[in-house]
């Protein structure tokens, strides 16, 4: 995590820092000439009638000024989605979180040796932010299936239903023991939760006493759902 914190550190201040200092310069200087002459001896010449200093040919003085910080500032947003990408995970970089999170779940089925299906329904595009949570719930829920649940059977749903957007992981394990009291309080869960929280979703834990364990994520479809779609279903 520190190298990954160093490396962006890096890539800020190589690339939107410095884009960010020459758009100030360019228009810095835009501005100079739109204001007048810079210095004493451009305003003799334009006294001599060497520098029109009408509207029109200020405009023009300064034109490439603010064509160089337009261009710098496209590079800069160029840089911004870039960076922005990286972040996302590499489970999200070629596709739609359903396609995502099928082969997440057939992935771990392959290599745990247990059976495991995905269902999509209903779901339109999601939110960035609400992909993720969704993703990594589906991850962490599968860990702790193959650790704990000594299940033969998991399936994983993902639904809209009403107001929500819902994950449900279900499998056929031996449960959570009744001595543990506070089967969330482990840091996936814990992590797990605060992903949901911070888009007014909630997570559901509930074992069924040696016949299986039932994890939900819900995400209000307002928060979860992107804009645009938003718009669409309106």
């Amino acid at each position: 995590m520190l190298a990954e914190r160093q490396r962006l550190s890096r890539d800020l201040h190589d690339t939107l820092a410095q884009g960010f200092t020459s758009v100030i310069a360019q228009l810095s200087a835009a501005e100079l000439v739109l204001r007048g002459p810079a210095s004493d001896s451009d305003a003799s010449a334009s006294k001599n009638g060497r520098l029109d200093n009408s509207s029109s040919d200020r405009a023009a003085l300064a034109a490439p000024y603010l064509a160089q910080a337009q261009a710098v500032s496209r590079a800069s947003l160029t840089e911004i989605r870039r960076l922005v990408l990286a972040l996302r995970p590499s489970a999200l970089a070629d596709g739609p979180l359903p396609a995502a999170l099928d082969r997440v779940v057939h992935e771990w089925s392959a290599l745990h040796g247990v059976t495991a299906s995905f269902e999509s329904t209903n779901v339109p595009e999601l939110a960035q932010d609400a992909e993720v949570t969704l993703l990594r719930a589906t991850q962490e829920g599968l860990s702790n299936v193959a650790r704990h649940a000594s299940a033969s059977n998991v399936s994983v749903r993902l639904s809209h239903v009403d107001d929500l957007v819902l994950l449900e992981i279900d499998d056929d394990g031996v449960g959570i023991p009744e001595q543990t009291s506070q089967p969330e309080r482990g840091l996936g869960i814990a992590g797990m939760r605060e992903r949901a929280a911070a888009l007014g979703g909630r997570v559901i834990v509930e074992s069924y006493g040696g016949n299986g364990t039932s994890l939900t994520v819900a995400l209000p479809f307002a928060t979860a759902v992107a804009a645009s779609q938003r718009q669409e279903l309106a």
